[in-house]
Protein backbone atom coordinates (compact mmCIF):
# COMPACT_ATOMS: atom_id res chain seq x y z
CA UNK A 1 0.00 0.00 0.00
CA UNK A 2 0.76 3.68 -0.62
CA UNK A 3 0.23 7.22 0.87
CA UNK A 4 -0.65 9.37 -2.15
CA UNK A 5 -0.17 12.64 -2.79
CA UNK A 6 -2.25 14.27 -5.43
CA UNK A 7 -1.37 17.40 -7.63
CA UNK A 8 -4.62 18.94 -8.44
CA UNK A 9 -6.88 20.29 -12.07
CA UNK A 10 -7.50 23.76 -12.10
CA UNK A 11 -10.07 25.21 -13.86
CA UNK A 12 -10.46 29.21 -15.00
CA UNK A 13 -13.99 29.19 -14.63
CA UNK A 14 -15.17 33.46 -15.33
CA UNK A 15 -16.02 33.78 -11.22
CA UNK A 16 -13.02 32.91 -9.89
CA UNK A 17 -10.28 34.91 -8.17
CA UNK A 18 -7.19 34.29 -6.72
CA UNK A 19 -7.09 33.15 -2.89
CA UNK A 20 -6.64 29.35 -3.70
CA UNK A 21 -3.31 30.08 -4.92
CA UNK A 22 -2.34 32.96 -2.24
CA UNK A 23 -3.81 30.96 0.32
CA UNK A 24 -2.24 27.47 -0.32
CA UNK A 25 0.57 28.09 -2.78
CA UNK A 26 -0.93 25.99 -5.38
CA UNK A 27 0.60 26.54 -8.77
CA UNK A 28 -1.39 27.04 -11.50
CA UNK A 29 -1.92 29.19 -15.26
CA UNK A 30 -5.68 29.23 -14.60
CA UNK A 31 -6.66 32.62 -14.81
CA UNK A 32 -9.18 33.54 -13.13
CA UNK A 33 -8.35 30.59 -10.78
CA UNK A 34 -11.61 29.33 -10.06
CA UNK A 35 -11.34 25.53 -8.60
CA UNK A 36 -8.65 23.20 -7.37
CA UNK A 37 -10.00 19.34 -8.11
CA UNK A 38 -8.06 18.36 -5.53
CA UNK A 39 -8.82 14.42 -5.49
CA UNK A 40 -10.22 14.05 -8.61
CA UNK A 41 -10.54 10.65 -11.07
CA UNK A 42 -13.14 13.00 -13.10
CA UNK A 43 -12.25 12.79 -17.00
CA UNK A 44 -12.45 15.93 -17.19
CA UNK A 45 -10.03 16.92 -15.18
CA UNK A 46 -7.86 14.57 -13.30
CA UNK A 47 -5.40 14.46 -10.36
CA UNK A 48 -1.76 13.42 -11.15
CA UNK A 49 -0.41 11.97 -8.48
CA UNK A 50 3.23 13.14 -7.57
CA UNK A 51 4.78 10.61 -5.42
CA UNK A 52 6.11 7.12 -5.35
CA UNK A 53 6.03 4.09 -7.73
CA UNK A 54 2.76 6.11 -9.53
CA UNK A 55 4.25 9.45 -9.69
CA UNK A 56 3.25 11.09 -12.69
CA UNK A 57 -0.06 8.83 -13.40
CA UNK A 58 -3.38 10.43 -13.36
CA UNK A 59 -5.55 9.34 -10.47
CA UNK A 60 -7.88 8.47 -13.25
CA UNK A 61 -5.75 6.06 -14.48
CA UNK A 62 -4.79 4.76 -10.95
CA UNK A 63 -8.29 3.85 -10.40
CA UNK A 64 -8.57 2.09 -13.40
CA UNK A 65 -5.61 -0.12 -13.07
CA UNK A 66 -6.34 -0.89 -9.26
CA UNK A 67 -9.81 -1.33 -8.60
CA UNK A 68 -9.38 -2.87 -5.14
CA UNK A 69 -7.93 1.11 -4.13
CA UNK A 70 -11.49 2.50 -3.99
CA UNK A 71 -13.00 -0.31 -1.79
CA UNK A 72 -16.01 -3.20 -1.68
CA UNK A 73 -18.66 -0.77 -2.03
CA UNK A 74 -18.44 1.73 -4.53
CA UNK A 75 -21.85 3.15 -5.14
CA UNK A 76 -21.94 5.02 -9.12
CA UNK A 77 -21.54 2.37 -11.76
CA UNK A 78 -21.76 3.13 -15.00
CA UNK A 79 -19.65 3.14 -18.09
CA UNK A 80 -15.78 4.13 -17.85
CA UNK A 81 -13.58 4.19 -20.93
CA UNK A 82 -10.70 2.14 -20.30
CA UNK A 83 -7.09 4.28 -20.63
CA UNK A 84 -6.73 2.93 -24.06
CA UNK A 85 -10.11 4.28 -24.88
CA UNK A 86 -11.41 1.28 -26.22
CA UNK A 87 -15.44 1.66 -25.92
CA UNK A 88 -18.08 -0.76 -24.09
CA UNK A 89 -15.47 -1.15 -20.62
CA UNK A 90 -17.25 -0.82 -18.08
CA UNK A 91 -16.05 -0.96 -14.11
CA UNK A 92 -16.75 0.89 -11.01
CA UNK A 93 -16.72 4.88 -10.72
CA UNK A 94 -14.81 6.30 -7.90
CA UNK A 95 -16.97 8.02 -6.32
CA UNK A 96 -15.89 10.75 -4.94
CA UNK A 97 -14.37 14.27 -6.27
CA UNK A 98 -12.92 16.63 -4.01
CA UNK A 99 -12.07 20.56 -4.84
CA UNK A 100 -11.10 23.95 -3.64
CA UNK A 101 -13.51 26.75 -5.00
CA UNK A 102 -13.08 30.43 -5.18
CA UNK A 103 -16.21 32.77 -5.83
CA UNK A 104 -14.82 36.26 -6.14
CA UNK A 105 -17.91 36.34 -8.19
CA UNK A 106 -21.72 34.98 -7.69
CA UNK A 107 -21.60 31.03 -9.15
CA UNK A 108 -25.14 30.64 -11.34
CA UNK A 109 -28.35 30.00 -9.64
CA UNK A 110 -28.35 26.01 -10.57
CA UNK A 111 -29.61 22.49 -9.78
CA UNK A 112 -27.98 19.41 -9.71
CA UNK A 113 -29.87 16.47 -10.30
CA UNK A 114 -29.68 12.77 -9.20
CA UNK A 115 -28.55 9.55 -10.50
CA UNK A 116 -32.15 9.07 -12.36
CA UNK A 117 -32.11 11.76 -13.96
CA UNK A 118 -28.68 12.65 -14.42
CA UNK A 119 -28.06 9.00 -16.48
CA UNK A 120 -31.61 9.95 -18.35
CA UNK A 121 -30.56 13.02 -19.30
CA UNK A 122 -26.64 12.86 -19.58
CA UNK A 123 -25.82 9.64 -19.11
CA UNK A 124 -23.87 10.81 -16.25
CA UNK A 125 -23.92 10.35 -12.53
CA UNK A 126 -26.23 12.73 -10.09
CA UNK A 127 -24.05 15.22 -7.84
CA UNK A 128 -25.28 15.69 -4.40
CA UNK A 129 -22.35 17.69 -2.66
CA UNK A 130 -21.05 18.94 1.02
CA UNK A 131 -20.16 22.49 0.91
CA UNK A 132 -17.78 23.58 3.79
CA UNK A 133 -16.86 27.64 4.49
CA UNK A 134 -13.21 28.03 4.58
CA UNK A 135 -13.25 32.23 4.67
CA UNK A 136 -16.28 34.28 3.66
CA UNK A 137 -16.29 38.23 3.39
CA UNK A 138 -18.85 40.10 5.19
CA UNK A 139 -22.39 40.15 4.31
CA UNK A 140 -21.25 36.77 2.07
CA UNK A 141 -24.04 34.45 1.26
CA UNK A 142 -25.51 31.43 -0.39
CA UNK A 143 -28.85 30.71 -2.35
CA UNK A 144 -29.23 27.51 -0.69
CA UNK A 145 -33.04 25.85 -1.88
CA UNK A 146 -36.07 28.18 -1.58
CA UNK A 147 -37.96 29.95 1.19
CA UNK A 148 -41.22 27.73 1.12
CA UNK A 149 -42.43 24.54 -0.74
CA UNK A 150 -44.17 25.15 -3.83
CA UNK A 151 -45.64 23.01 -6.74
CA UNK A 152 -43.75 21.83 -9.64
CA UNK A 153 -46.02 23.54 -11.63
CA UNK A 154 -45.43 26.63 -10.13
CA UNK A 155 -41.92 25.98 -10.13
CA UNK A 156 -41.80 25.21 -14.15
CA UNK A 157 -43.41 28.73 -14.70
CA UNK A 158 -41.03 30.63 -12.66
CA UNK A 159 -38.02 28.97 -14.18
CA UNK A 160 -38.98 30.00 -17.96
CA UNK A 161 -40.41 33.10 -17.27
CA UNK A 162 -37.04 33.74 -14.91
CA UNK A 163 -38.91 34.89 -11.22
CA UNK A 164 -36.97 31.79 -9.88
CA UNK A 165 -35.09 34.30 -7.17
CA UNK A 166 -38.47 35.71 -5.93
CA UNK A 167 -38.35 32.44 -4.14
CA UNK A 168 -34.74 31.20 -3.31
CA UNK A 169 -33.35 31.89 0.39
CA UNK A 170 -30.73 33.85 1.14
CA UNK A 171 -27.91 32.30 3.65
CA UNK A 172 -25.34 33.91 5.34
CA UNK A 173 -22.28 32.36 6.10
CA UNK A 174 -19.15 32.30 7.90
CA UNK A 175 -16.33 30.50 8.23
CA UNK A 176 -16.62 27.18 10.01
CA UNK A 177 -19.77 26.29 9.20
CA UNK A 178 -21.12 23.07 6.54
CA UNK A 179 -23.71 22.81 3.84
CA UNK A 180 -25.43 19.67 2.81
CA UNK A 181 -26.24 20.44 -0.93
CA UNK A 182 -28.86 17.08 -1.92
CA UNK A 183 -29.17 16.15 -5.80
CA UNK A 184 -32.35 18.60 -6.64
CA UNK A 185 -31.73 21.34 -4.10
CA UNK A 186 -31.96 24.42 -6.21
CA UNK A 187 -28.52 27.32 -4.65
CA UNK A 188 -25.46 28.88 -5.67
CA UNK A 189 -22.74 30.67 -4.20
CA UNK A 190 -22.46 34.59 -3.41
CA UNK A 191 -19.30 36.24 -3.40
CA UNK A 192 -16.50 36.54 -1.51
CA UNK A 193 -16.36 32.43 -0.40
CA UNK A 194 -13.40 30.50 -0.22
CA UNK A 195 -14.69 27.00 -0.13
CA UNK A 196 -14.20 23.01 0.34
CA UNK A 197 -16.46 20.94 -1.61
CA UNK A 198 -16.53 17.20 -1.31
CA UNK A 199 -19.58 15.78 -4.15
CA UNK A 200 -19.95 13.18 -6.03
CA UNK A 201 -17.81 12.46 -8.84
CA UNK A 202 -19.73 14.43 -11.61
CA UNK A 203 -19.60 17.96 -13.63
CA UNK A 204 -23.14 17.69 -14.59
CA UNK A 205 -24.83 21.47 -13.29
CA UNK A 206 -28.11 23.05 -14.63
CA UNK A 207 -28.28 26.21 -14.75
CA UNK A 208 -31.32 28.67 -13.95
CA UNK A 209 -30.31 31.41 -14.06
CA UNK A 210 -26.70 33.38 -14.64
CA UNK A 211 -27.16 36.84 -13.89
CA UNK A 212 -26.82 37.58 -18.23
CA UNK A 213 -23.01 37.66 -17.78
CA UNK A 214 -20.52 36.47 -20.87
CA UNK A 215 -17.80 34.00 -21.51
CA UNK A 216 -14.64 34.19 -23.10
CA UNK A 217 -16.49 34.01 -26.44
CA UNK A 218 -18.11 36.74 -25.65
CA UNK A 219 -21.18 34.98 -25.27
CA UNK A 220 -23.76 34.22 -22.36
CA UNK A 221 -23.39 30.79 -21.05
CA UNK A 222 -25.88 28.22 -21.71
CA UNK A 223 -28.73 27.49 -19.62
CA UNK A 224 -30.83 24.75 -18.87
CA UNK A 225 -34.18 25.34 -18.15
CA UNK A 226 -35.89 22.35 -19.32
CA UNK A 227 -33.87 19.92 -17.28
CA UNK A 228 -33.72 22.52 -14.14
CA UNK A 229 -37.49 22.08 -14.08
CA UNK A 230 -37.15 18.64 -14.08
CA UNK A 231 -34.25 17.87 -11.46
CA UNK A 232 -35.20 20.17 -8.84
CA UNK A 233 -36.60 19.58 -5.56
CA UNK A 234 -39.13 22.98 -5.02
CA UNK A 235 -38.83 23.79 -1.40
CA UNK A 236 -36.64 24.64 1.70
CA UNK A 237 -33.62 22.67 2.52
CA UNK A 238 -34.28 20.53 5.43
CA UNK A 239 -32.99 21.30 8.55
CA UNK A 240 -31.59 17.85 9.67
CA UNK A 241 -30.28 15.17 8.35
CA UNK A 242 -29.28 13.00 11.07
CA UNK A 243 -25.57 12.48 10.06
CA UNK A 244 -24.66 10.59 13.30
CA UNK A 245 -21.76 12.95 14.55
CA UNK A 246 -20.40 13.14 11.18
CA UNK A 247 -19.95 16.32 9.43
CA UNK A 248 -21.66 14.49 6.90
CA UNK A 249 -22.68 11.40 6.13
CA UNK A 250 -24.33 9.87 3.13
CA UNK A 251 -25.03 7.17 0.65
CA UNK A 252 -21.95 8.56 -1.32
CA UNK A 253 -19.43 9.69 1.16
CA UNK A 254 -19.09 10.58 4.45
CA UNK A 255 -16.72 13.46 5.78
CA UNK A 256 -14.53 14.59 9.53
CA UNK A 257 -13.18 17.59 10.58
CA UNK A 258 -10.43 16.97 12.71
CA UNK A 259 -8.01 19.69 14.54
CA UNK A 260 -5.36 17.54 16.08
CA UNK A 261 -3.84 13.77 16.33
CA UNK A 262 -6.34 10.56 15.61
CA UNK A 263 -6.55 7.34 14.31
CA UNK A 264 -7.96 5.80 11.33
CA UNK A 265 -8.16 2.26 9.51
CA UNK A 266 -9.11 1.28 7.11
CA UNK A 267 -10.16 -1.54 5.78
CA UNK A 268 -11.24 -3.23 2.27
CA UNK A 269 -14.65 -1.57 2.52
CA UNK A 270 -13.18 1.99 1.38
CA UNK A 271 -10.45 4.08 0.88
CA UNK A 272 -9.36 7.43 3.03
CA UNK A 273 -8.73 10.74 1.74
CA UNK A 274 -7.06 13.17 3.61
CA UNK A 275 -7.56 17.22 2.86
CA UNK A 276 -5.42 19.39 4.76
CA UNK A 277 -6.99 23.38 5.21
CA UNK A 278 -4.55 24.64 8.18
CA UNK A 279 -1.91 23.97 10.09
CA UNK A 280 0.61 20.77 9.29
CA UNK A 281 0.20 17.22 9.67
CA UNK A 282 2.43 13.75 9.24
CA UNK A 283 0.52 10.54 8.07
CA UNK A 284 1.76 7.44 9.23
CA UNK A 285 0.66 3.88 7.66
CA UNK A 286 3.28 1.20 8.18
CA UNK A 287 6.77 1.76 7.30
CA UNK A 288 5.62 5.08 5.34
CA UNK A 289 5.50 8.30 6.55
CA UNK A 290 4.82 12.12 5.16
CA UNK A 291 4.62 15.48 5.76
CA UNK A 292 1.35 17.56 4.62
CA UNK A 293 0.55 21.41 4.63
CA UNK A 294 -2.61 23.20 3.88
CA UNK A 295 -3.62 22.69 0.11
CA UNK A 296 -2.47 18.92 -0.06
CA UNK A 297 -4.52 16.37 -0.54
CA UNK A 298 -3.15 12.46 0.17
CA UNK A 299 -5.75 9.55 -0.83
CA UNK A 300 -4.96 6.22 1.18
CA UNK A 301 -6.65 2.72 -0.76
CA UNK A 302 -8.48 0.73 0.71
CA UNK A 303 -6.70 -1.96 3.05
CA UNK A 304 -4.09 0.03 4.11
CA UNK A 305 -4.53 -0.76 7.27
CA UNK A 306 -3.83 1.38 10.51
CA UNK A 307 -3.10 4.93 9.53
CA UNK A 308 -1.77 7.40 12.01
CA UNK A 309 -2.21 11.07 12.07
CA UNK A 310 -0.59 13.55 13.63
CA UNK A 311 -0.37 17.87 14.00
CA UNK A 312 -2.44 20.84 14.98
CA UNK A 313 -4.96 22.51 12.45
CA UNK A 314 -7.45 21.48 10.28
CA UNK A 315 -7.67 18.43 8.30
CA UNK A 316 -10.55 16.60 6.67
CA UNK A 317 -10.89 12.81 6.30
CA UNK A 318 -13.40 11.41 3.68
CA UNK A 319 -14.46 7.82 3.08
CA UNK A 320 -17.29 5.78 1.92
Amino acid sequence: MAILKLKPACKDYLWGGHKIREKYHIESDAEPFAEAWILSANEKGPSIIENGEYAGMSFREYCETHPEAVGLNPVITGEFRGVSGESGVTTERFPVLIKFLDAKQSLSLQVHPDDNTAHLLNRDAGKTEFIYILEAEEGAELIYGLEKEISFREWRERVYTRKVLDVVHHQKVKAGEGYFVPAGTVHGYGAGILALEIQQNSDVTYRIFDYDRVGKDGKHRPLHLQEAAMAANPGPVPEDFGFDGHLVSCPFFTVDRFTEDFEEYADSSSYVSLVITEGSFTIKNGAEEVAGKPGESFFLPAGSGKIEVRGKGEIFRTRT
